[in-house]
């Protein structure tokens, strides 16, 4: 392993910190039913934590929605002494919320405008409790979010109650990125041998509030699926470990004006590098905001995005609303969020060809016996009619006892009016017709 740290000849008149890790990748396992888990989105910002209280002694509320979002963890009381009492009211409706979901929905009973659901800014909007003499104690050594040790430690006491005295289940943190700190109080910056002080950044920082929140998280029976975070193009790598969703995306353009679509602004090699859960062993879930006079317009945008990212596997995002927002039910039938499921993305396919490279097949081997073939037209303007080329000797869907095994195909995923995908099972192909412009289509291929 070779890191060149100096790019070019320089002087060194003094000595030099540099600050820098080494994690290998995926960080973790993904754990079982991942794909129907990992995600995450903000919900409560405001509303029920905060922006609802009314302060008796002044008879105005203690936090309005016109200024900007806030960070409290704590209730929303300006007296300590009054906390335990209002986050027991607050567990009562967290916890029917959790019994009265999960059965159906484990990941909508953890999320949602909801009391078992807390959001916040890991930067920035504000202290991350109401205790304003303690913030102010503290000053440089907690201002802008260092997430030094005391201050941990100040956000560890209060999350430990929230979880639970308060029946939180789930917490979300915005702007999830490295941040410059130059005063010497925060304990990131340094000083240079001719006296100015080099700013230093807090990712270090960051990842081990991450880990303790992970652990008090586990303290509460709370993982996986209890912590994610958001920062569109700028992951936080060294707190992955210690995550189990992040959210990226978030791009808006008017869909009025122009016939680029979010697949555009993401094209497959970003997507290769950066966005594929198995990378880093964290569920990736997206965000797309679209400007639109035509609703329809809306959906079919969501929906071009949904079957794109679904090919990185991906299958829970819960902003693309009005689109599909979870794995269609089809497709959960076919068993893919089960276990000894093998993802083989489009990039690294062996068993599926394809000759025209805009055609995109990632595959995904289900036990021993069933496959799915996720096909998408990558070209932006013209529709394709696709063959591909299946290895259904190396994929053990040879039937071996006649009359007894046989082999069937089911389309389980397209738009309406598309036509269903063939198998010719003794050219080994799979034919799927006019593939319009960027969508895909989802195929089973099975022994039974």
């Amino acid at each position: 392993l070779k890191n060149n740290i100096i790019g070019k000849p320089v002087e060194l008149t003094g000595p030099r910190t540099l600050t820098f890790t080494w994690i290998a990748s995926p960080f973790k396992p993904l754990p079982k039913g991942w794909r129907m888990i990992a995600a995450t989105d903000n919900g409560t910002f405001f509303q029920p934590h905060r922006a609802v209280r009314v302060n008796p002694k002044t008879d105005k509320k203690y936090h309005e929605v016109a200024w900007g979002n806030c960070n409290w963890i704590n209730p929303e009381s300006d007296d300590p002494e009054e906390w335990a009492a209002l986050w027991a009211e607050q567990k009562k409706q967290a916890d029917a919320s959790v019994r009265g979901r999960r059965p159906f929905d484990l990941y909508g009973s953890r999320t949602g405008v909801v009391w078992q659901h807390m959001s916040f800014q890991l930067m920035g909007y504000g202290p991350k409790s109401i205790e304003k003499d303690v913030h102010t104690y503290f000053g440089d050594e907690w201002a802008g979010e260092t997430w030094n040790e005391t201050y941990t430690d100040y956000a560890m006491y209060l999350l430990d109650r929230a979880f639970g005295e308060g029946g939180v289940v789930s917490t979300y943190w915005d702007l999830a990125f490295p941040i410059l700190f130059g005063s010497p109080l925060s304990g990131l910056a340094y000083q240079l041998p001719d006296g100015r002080w080099q700013p230093g950044y807090n990712s270090l920082n960051c990842r081990r509030f991450f880990q303790r929140l992970w652990a008090v998280q586990d303290k509460h029976g709370l993982n996986p699926g209890s912590v994610g975070h958001h920062s569109t193009q700028a992951y936080l790598f060294p707190t992955l470990p210690w995550i189990d969703a992040v959210l990226d995306g978030e791009r808006d353009w008017n869909l009025d004006v122009t016939d680029m679509d979010w697949i555009d602004y993401y094209p497959k090699e970003r997507m290769r590098a950066m966005s594929v859960p198995h990378n880093w062993g964290v569920g990736i879930c997206w965000m797309s905001n679209f400007s639109t006079a035509d609703p329809a317009k809306r959906v079919a945008a969501k929906t071009l995005h949904a079957e794109y990212v679904w090919m990185h596997d991906s299958w829970i995002n819960p902003y693309l609303a009005p689109g599909p927002t979870r794995m269609p039910q089809s497709i959960l039938d076919w068993g893919l969020n089960g276990e000894n499921v093998a993802y083989h993305p489009y990039w690294r396919n062996p068993y599926v060809a394809c000759p025209d490279e805009d055609i995109l097949v990632s595959l995904w081997r289900i036990g021993e016996d069933r496959v799915l073939v996720g096909v998408f037209n990558y070209n932006r303007k013209q529709a394709k009619d696709a063959v591909l080329k299946v290895d259904l000797d190396a994929l053990n869907l040879v039937p071996q006892l006649p009359w007894q095994e046989f082999i069937g195909v089911r389309t389980l995923y397209k738009r309406e009016g598309d036509p269903g995908a063939g198998l010719d099972y003794y050219k080994r192909t799979l034919t799927l017709k006019n593939l319009r412009p960027h969508t895909g289509r989802f195929i089973g291929i099975g022994k039974y």
